[in-house]
């Protein structure tokens, strides 16, 4: 008889639309980053890196430095705006300091991108004061950190200007952000709005993939059927939202060409509706029920375990280290673990970099995924890692 853990698993990398976003609940207190400036949404958060890159005077004859172990987003907007990107060494705790900076930067260095990686918050006012004293315009990245702040200082407010990209939190199927804490951002005037055929095929393909993920349960027949009126393989670039990037050769810069639209009237609303304390608890709930359960499981390490309740940060993801990752990380794979990896990550730039870029994995801990999906990720992580099985535990009542 076949194993539950033998078969393959089907959850989103993302969150999805529930009944519970649709109902709204208590707002999160301060709204991190959107409490910051006059935010600007965008499509994505691709399209506010390049309006920042565009805003700082980068282009042709400059360029960006960004860190060599990247998501494929910051480098593309690099390319659209026309700069070159430098790449500089990040820490093993997932850090990019000032030393890492002064090392990388050159004379013709117009923009310096830092994220906080993995939620990690850090310290980024050396950072800041490198970059006024040679000239450029640090852009703080809040992609994996729209929440919290180290002391009294709020993440997102150190940044010449700030991006964010909330459809990594939130039930989207776009969403970008852009804003500053000291100057006003205006978007550039042929930066226009989406048009209704646009807004109204992210709305249907935001309720496709919830169906095909199970979730607003009694809409699926309805969906199906207007699909088949439609004769469309509508939701066909929604679900691939929930698949990792294409692969490409390491190091690799791509050449991109980003589109850039302000974000639909819909996206801000579900983004103000679906922003509550309920579904940041229990994004930080999995997170910490994921962590201590992979606690158990030899041969792995989370990276960068704390308590992200004491800086007030929401987890976007638990960063994952393999200790043999040619092997296991097709395996996960085959059993349908949702993850991603870098692994076009910039080579040869730093050791940290050529060793997470094939070791390190990011394993979803959203709002979308009850208690018996972290069970199934954790047994499939165990199988295949691990030489000890987990003890059954008891499902989890909440619904989707």
């Amino acid at each position: 008889m076949r194993r539950a853990a033998d078969r393959p698993l089907r959850l989103p990398i993302l969150p999805v639309l529930s009944w519970r976003d649709l109902t709204g609940g208590m707002p999160v207190e301060g709204e991190g980053v959107l409490a910051i400036g006059s935010p600007c949404l965008l499509n994505s958060g691709a399209a506010a890196i390049l309006v920042a890159l565009r805003l700082a005077g980068a282009g042709a004859g400059t360029s960006v430095l960004v860190p060599a172990f990247n998501c494929p987003a910051m480098v593309e907007a690099v390319v659209a705006a026309g700069a070159t990107p430098r790449f500089c060494r990040i820490g093993a705790d997932l850090t990019i300091g000032a030393t890492q900076i002064e090392e990388a930067i050159a004379h013709d260095t117009r923009a310096v991108l830092v994220p906080h990686l993995f939620s990690r918050l850090q310290e980024l006012m050396p950072v800041r004061e490198l970059c006024e004293q040679r000239g450029a315009v640090l852009i703080e990245d809040c992609a994996h950190a729209m929440f919290g702040s180290l002391g009294p200082v709020a993440v997102g407010s150190v940044g010449h200007f700030t991006t964010a990209s909330p459809r990594k939190f939130l039930p989207l199927m776009e969403g970008g952000l852009l804003t500053s804490a000291t100057r006003r951002v205006t978007l550039p005037q042929d930066v226009r709005p989406p048009s209704v055929l646009r807004t109204a095929r992210r709305i249907f393909d935001s309720v496709d993939v919830a169906t095909q993920f199970g979730c607003l349960r009694g809409v699926g027949p309805c969906v199906r059927a207007l699909k088949k009126v439609a004769g469309s393989r509508a939701g066909a670039g929604a679900t691939a939202a929930q698949s990792p990037p294409p692969p490409s050769r390491p190091g690799l810069v791509p050449s991109s060409r980003i589109e850039v639209l302000r974000a639909a009237g819909s996206t801000r609303r579900m983004l103000h509706r679906a922003l509550t304390q309920e579904a940041m608890r229990i994004r930080r709930d999995n997170y910490d029920y994921l962590v201590q359960g992979l606690k158990r499981v030899p041969g792995v390490q989370v990276l960068d375990v704390y308590d992200v309740r004491t800086v007030g940060a929401v987890p976007y993801m638990v960063p994952l280290l393999l200790d043999q990752p040619a092997r296991q990380f097709n395996a996960l794979q085959g059993l349908g673990v949702p993850m991603w990896r870098w692994e076009y990550s910039v080579r040869g730039r730093c050791d940290v970099t050529d060793w997470y870029a094939q070791a390190l994995v990011q394993l979803p801990c959203h709002q979308s995924l009850r208690l018996t999906d972290l069970d199934g990720i954790l047994e499939r992580v165990d199988d295949v890692v691990g030489a000890t099985r987990r003890r059954p535990r008891a499902g989890d009542s909440r619904s989707v």
